[in-house]
């Protein structure tokens, strides 16, 4: 009898692609509206930490972070420090900015949850590394998935179909 399960060693890495392509696409679908209602981001760059609200980011192994909040209107100063607040660093956003590239710091290095208070509120974001070995797209957006990263790995996704959907079409021309 055919083994069952699939994922064997003949398995196209593409198609599994695909797959976890449409079930992304048919999920955010049947439930977008429940999770815009959640507060879910649409980040237009994978490598963006969001420090807007708690949860797990996912940081290439080696890079400095790169800040991001979803709306740039005002000025706002912001401080990020580690749990134990053995050291702080201050931020400003200049009106209109959404990306900011943290300067390349030590003290980042090993660090896996930062504190950022803006506007009086504290909140948590856990910070996962993923190792700089890890070149294919698809195992790090399995990966993200994993750790929690959602809108990260949904970033990634999204990129990687754009480049699937151009390859695609610029080999039926």
């Amino acid at each position: 009898p055919a083994a069952r399960g699939g994922g064997g060693a003949g398995a196209d890495p593409r198609q599994a692609l695909a797959a976890l392509i449409s079930t992304r696409n048919s999920r955010a679908s049947s439930i977008g509206a429940v999770r815009a209602g959640a507060g879910a981001v649409k980040l237009d760059d994978p490598w963006l930490i969001d420090i807007s609200r708690p949860g797990p980011r996912c940081l290439r192994e080696g890079t400095s972070p790169i800040w991001w909040r979803p709306d740039g209107g005002a000025a706002q100063a912001f401080t990020v420090f580690p749990i134990d607040r053995s050291w702080r660093a201050d931020f400003t956003w200049a009106p209109g900015q959404t990306h900011l590239r943290a300067p390349p710091l030590q003290k980042y290095d090993g660090t896996t949850t930062f504190i950022v208070r803006s506007d009086g509120q504290e909140i948590a974001v856990g910070v996962n590394i993923i190792p700089h070995d890890i070149g294919d797209d698809l195992v790090v957006a399995s990966w993200m998935l994993e750790k929690g990263c959602i809108p990260q790995a949904d970033a990634l996704l999204g990129r990687m179909q754009m480049a699937q959907s151009a390859a695609t079409a610029s080999s039926s021309q």
